[in-house]
């Protein structure tokens, strides 16, 4: 999120509020404050292994 910040302040841009949909091709499906648990098969996911 700070990279995020960071590069819309470098254009002069104001950030109020972000969310997090996706890491990559991985959905989280969470609601917003909410986390959970990878599992096994998206740890490998993110990884690149099949």
């Amino acid at each position: 999120n700070r990279q995020i910040r960071r590069m819309c302040e470098a254009l002069g841009h104001r950030v109020v509020k972000l969310k997090r949909v996706r890491i990559m091709d991985l959905d989280l499906d969470l609601p917003m404050g909410k986390w959970r648990h990878l599992t096994e098969n998206e740890v490998k996911q993110l990884w690149g292994k099949k």
